[in-house]
């Protein structure tokens, strides 16, 4: 770096002479611990990245004593407000130091701050981050700031400047801490506010990636604490293959750009925004309501992440006490109209999110309240001791009446919990099915399945996120790829309406109809890459009458299906359903195979 400013020693009758403390036992700067030359090359070394968040509003470049940003566009507002937060990543920085692992707590930083100004309606425009450090070291420091600058390209917010303080004596030379402050903007007209909020408005919640960034005091305490390195890293089943260290190291999600989309697409429908960080979902939703107001939350209507229940069976929580120290699941609550509900879901289904019908706003005097549905969490099952039902994700396509069959059986004792429904089309009325029954749903429309890989890449993600055992297609009128069949190896049910291998296809009634066959019937088979070809768990023969019309046939093989689909479900359920070698399924007896088994109950691999 070349020097641009010189500093002249005072003049003498005996030439330059330095201050008297100028001597040779002077202590430097850098003999006390502060190296200014490696801050310098951090500087350097962060440069690109934070040029690469720039917006057109920003003025200079990083370096100066301030950062600039022109805020021209708000004179387009009707009463422009300026929105300002500020926090910190806490103790799951000490989870990133164990690991040496620093490129992803800067996303942490930049979701808590931009995250809490979104719930305003605000656009986050800048961001400021202080990084206090024992021992300076440039390229640790380049990985955090690449973690904060990747958050503000999530966000959308320009990252204008910040400070690096080295603090030897204070802090160990490999500890360090963030904390970041965000300025954003919303027009008074348009800022969500509490007061709207009234009775009948509905909660639709966003997913969250895992802990986000709270609790983690606890979590390192039952989770870390121990731990050597290898066990850290080992891949875990109950955490869907990923390692301990990995799934508490899952960045926070920054949901500016899907909401902010939304509040534009749907002006009016969103009331108020709830952020769910520390306290979790009562606490949170609570700053949301306005006193005569208070919302109803229903268990079970959303997935728990796996080291959300990791942690909380760990720690041996209740209910109640995971619910108030961890967001299990929902990152954001957006309190709508119920009117326009569905055209909510739509805009944020149509912006690559997955929504969760979550509860209701209640006549009250503030506050939250969580009731059980269908489903609790899953690890207060799982703790108590619980025998747990078959989880499965249902994809349908159409009216839903399979779907409608498996609800009432698993009322009457089928031991089966459908975790979440996928719907192929926006208005198939097995979506109706599900809300009604309280089952979280996900609708695709005909873009996502433009690409059928993609679309099949987000319902597996979204199925194991729900921690879907099967896959069982009810009606679900597309081919499935290898994305999802190996996301689920032998494990997704499809139910075809004839005799395979006889008549496959989409036409199967109507084929075999035509073709003037005295039997057809149902087979429920696995799905594979081959077109209903894959091994059969299950059929049953219906007779062809001789004054059938094609209605009447149909009508009576529906009548099948809605009992042999529960049936192989309790198989599975029960362990009893295997895919030999030989590529063909074989079904014990239940008296060799009993319940509870995990060497012979059903396999599950995430």
């Amino acid at each position: 770096m070349t020097e641009r400013v010189t500093v002249n020693a005072a003049q003498t009758d005996d030439g330059p002479h330095m201050p008297s403390w100028m001597d040779e036992d002077a202590v430097t700067y850098a003999q006390a611990g502060v190296d200014t030359a490696e801050g310098a090359r951090a500087v350097e070394a962060i440069k690109g990245v934070v040029h690469d968040t720039y917006r057109p509003e920003v003025v200079g470049d990083i370096g100066g004593f301030g950062g600039l940003f022109s805020i021209a566009a708000a004179k387009s507002m009707d009463d422009p407000l300026l929105v300002s937060g500020t926090d910190g990543v806490g103790t799951k920085l000490k989870v990133a130091q164990l690991a040496g692992k620093h490129d992803t707590v800067g996303i942490d930083l930049v979701a808590m701050c931009a995250n809490d100004i979104l719930a305003t309606g605000a656009e986050p425009l800048f961001f400021l981050d202080y990084v206090a450090i024992g021992k300076l070291k440039a390229e640790n420091v380049a990985e955090i700031v690449a973690g904060i600058g990747e958050g503000c390209k999530q966000a959308g917010c320009a990252l204008i400047g910040g400070e690096m303080a080295e603090h030897p004596g204070v802090m160990d030379p490999d500890d360090y801490d963030l904390s970041g402050f965000c300025v954003g903007v919303v027009d008074r007209t348009k800022m969500l506010d509490p007061a709207t909020v009234r009775e009948g408005d509905v909660l639709i919640g966003l997913a969250s990636s895992g802990l986000h960034s709270n609790g983690y005091s606890l979590a390192r305490k039952v989770c870390v604490e121990g731990k050597t390195h290898y066990e850290l890293r080992i891949e875990r089943e109950e955490l869907g293959g990923a390692s301990l260290q990995d799934a508490l190291l899952e960045p926070t999600r920054i949901y500016v750009k899907p909401v902010r989309a939304v509040l534009e697409a749907c002006e009016g429908a969103v009331h108020a925004l709830a952020h769910i960080t520390g306290g979790g979902i009562s606490e949170n939703l609570d700053r949301a309501l306005p006193k005569t107001c208070a919302a109803e939350v229903d268990l079970g209507t959303w997935p728990v992440p796996a080291i959300a229940s990791f942690v909380c069976d760990a720690a041996h929580l209740d209910e109640a006490e995971a619910l108030k120290t961890f967001n299990m699941g929902l990152g954001m609550v957006l309190i709508v109209d119920a009117a326009r509900a569905d055209e909510v879901e739509a805009a944020l289904t149509q912006a690559g999110e997955t929504t969760y019908r979550v509860g209701r706003i209640v006549a009250g005097e503030g506050g939250a309240a969580t009731r059980t549905t269908a489903s609790c969490t899953a690890s207060v099952r799982r703790r108590k001791g619980m025998t747990e039902p078959l989880k499965i994700g249902v994809l349908l396509s159409g009216s839903g009446t399979n779907l409608q069959a498996i609800i009432d059986a698993a009322a009457e004792g089928l031991p089966v919990e459908i975790v979440h429904v996928v719907s192929s089309r926006p208005d198939a009325f097995g979506i109706e099915r599900a809300h009604r029954a309280g089952i979280p749903v996900t609708v695709l429309n005909r873009d996502v399945y433009a690409d059928p890989v993609e679309a099949d890449r987000r319902i597996a993600e979204t199925l194991r996120y729900a921690h879907a055992e099967y896959v069982v297609m009810a009606g679900y009128m597309r081919k499935v790829t290898p994305v999802l069949l190996d996301a689920f190896p032998d494990r997704v049910l499809n139910l075809h309406p004839a005799l395979l291998p006889s008549f496959k296809g989409a036409h199967a009634i109507q084929d075999a109809f035509d073709a003037g066959v005295k039997v057809t019937g149902i087979t429920v088979h696995f799905a594979n890459e081959d077109y209903d070809k894959g091994p059969i768990v299950a059929q049953r023969a219906v007779e062809v009458r001789e004054d059938d019309t094609h209605d009447d046939l149909e009508a009576r093989i529906h009548e099948v299906e809605h009992v042999l689909y529960p049936e192989v479900l309790r198989l599975v359920a029960e362990g009893r359903v295997t895919v030999g070698e030989d590529r063909k399924v074989h079904i014990a007896p239940a008296r060799m195979n009993p319940r509870g088994n995990p060497q012979v109950n059903r396999p599950f691999r995430a």
